[in-house]
């Protein structure tokens, strides 16, 4: 059997792709449900105990925007997501869902593209989301 051998073009005739959006930092959404917002703000406080000056904002989020269901929100710095998502992963307790999305001001990409769930996901309001989808590529699919 004779094999050939392929040389790969490094010098593609495509215009580079767009740049990455830059992620400044990333929102943490605590969902509970009713009778456990107690168990949501423990988790946000030990957070902020346990990370100084890398957690931001902790605020009650109500049916609002994409969420319907309530939530625990705050802002986590980009330098710090390791070491926060970890604990996260480690500390959840097992009633509460976690949302973790980068903050890039595309909320279609942030939220529905690349969103990081500890624990069962939560449905998000897609009316929020109408006009923000993105356009459809064209030309042939795959």
């Amino acid at each position: 059997m004779t094999t050939k051998s392929f040389k790969f073009n490094t010098k593609s005739a495509r215009p580079s792709a767009p740049p990455e959006p830059e992620v400044t930092a990333y929102h943490v959404h605590i969902y509970f449900e009713p009778g456990k917002e107690a168990d949501a703000i423990e988790t946000a406080k030990q957070l902020d105990e346990r990370f100084p000056g890398a957690v931001e904002g902790i605020h009650r989020v109500g049916l609002v925007g994409p969420h319907a269901q309530k939530n625990i929100g705050m802002t986590i710095d980009a330098d710090s997501f390791g070491e926060i998502v970890g604990w996260l992963q480690m500390n959840r307790k097992a009633d509460l869902s976690i949302l973790v999305h980068p903050r890039t001001g595309d909320e279609w990409r942030d939220h529905i593209d690349c969103p990081l769930w500890l624990g069962k996901p939560v449905p998000f309001n897609m009316d929020f989301f109408k006009g923000m989808e993105p356009a459809k590529p064209k030309g042939p699919s795959l």
